[in-house]
């Protein structure tokens, strides 16, 4: 996504108000989105096996936390578009019942540049 201007603009919009796209960008977007959570499940999966130190694991949870702030994702995931392992949708979806707050988020959203 960092490569390319299109994409990030996609998902930099499609993240704030996805009905802002148009059909096309809302189909990336939600491409974007399932391709993302599905590497967050195959490291939780490994953390789980003990293959990913928990250390390393951390980020990644943050990251998945993150986007469970996000209208867009969660009406992509909640309309089941996220082919995921049932393990890693009771994780998040716990997550998501405990209300748990990220501090991840986008450089633009926190503003961090300014």
């Amino acid at each position: 996504m960092a490569l390319s201007a299109d994409m990030s603009g996609i998902v930099s919009r499609g993240m704030s108000d996805a009905s802002a796209l148009n059909d096309e960008e809302r189909e990336r977007l939600i491409a974007w989105y399932t391709q993302h959570i599905i590497a967050k499940d195959n490291f939780y999966h490994q953390y789980l096996e003990g293959v990913l130190p928990h250390a390393n694991w951390v980020p990644h949870e943050k990251v998945a936390i993150g986007l469970l702030q996000y209208e867009s994702f969660l009406k992509a995931w909640d309309a089941g578009f996220m082919p995921v392992s049932d393990e890693f949708r009771e994780y998040l979806e716990q997550l998501r019942s405990n209300n748990v707050q990220g501090s991840w988020t986008f450089a633009l959203k926190a503003r961090i540049y300014d």
